[in-house]
């Protein structure tokens, strides 16, 4: 599996610390959504290899704060000598088809992403981008939001075209936010043994403040 790989780069310190978060989540099973809190949490080893792969010096693991109502981010480190954050999202699957994934069933997956995928997407970066400002408040730091994405297509058919339509509702991205790396599955994702690697697709907003869209393989 490709998160085993993603965690087979972790040296033994960010290890520890992500197993000491992730432990927790599997306590208790939902009944609807299962062990997804936990695999959610295993995600942020996404954000840490992409700070690393950056050439970001000293990445860790952000300890959660114990104060109440005080969020902190995924990770931090330092690049050429700025400071470096960086939050993990993941999207999941919606409530409906998250049902028929545990039930059984038949349910048509459509080509166009609903508006409520959007508002979703939306929610989230706002709430990573006021998070990540709040604990930069003060001193100048680059914050980035890494978003993994997991559509109700489960074989992410369509994920091309999802991607051009994320895109072309970017005018509705927070204006907090600056920098998101969308981590994507390739189309028939998991359909094989031998299936690619999901890649990332980075936006940010340039010197003028509108975002721009490029691959990381650029």
């Amino acid at each position: 599996m490709h998160i085993e790989a993603d965690l087979a780069l972790l040296d033994d310190a960010a290890w520890n610390a992500l197993k000491a978060k992730v432990v927790p989540c599997f306590a208790k099973r939902d009944l609807k959504r299962g062990w997804q809190s936990a695999f959610d949490t295993l995600n942020e080893a996404k954000g840490y290899n992409y700070l690393v792969g950056l050439g970001v010096k000293s990445a860790k693991f952000v300890p959660e704060s114990q104060t109440h109502g005080q969020k902190t981010p995924d990770l931090c480190g330092f690049l050429e000598g700025q400071p470096i954050l960086c939050e993990v999202k993941t999207i999941n699957a919606s409530d409906p088809e998250a049902q028929v994934r545990r039930e059984g069933g038949v349910r048509p997956i459509e080509s166009n992403l609903p508006d409520g995928f959007f508002t979703k997407l939306a929610r989230t970066l706002d709430q990573a981008g006021g998070q990540l400002a709040a604990y930069t408040k003060g001193y100048d730091a680059r914050a980035i939001i890494l978003v993994v994405m997991n559509y109700d297509d489960a074989l992410h058919e369509s994920a091309d075209s999802y991607l051009v339509q994320i895109q072309g509702r970017v005018r509705q991205f927070p204006p907090a936010v600056n920098e998101v790396v969308f981590d994507i599955k390739p189309p028939y994702y998991a359909a094989t043994a031998e299936s690619v690697a999901s890649h990332r697709v980075i936006c940010s907003r340039d010197a003028h403040g509108n975002l721009q869209w490029k691959s990381d393989s650029e």
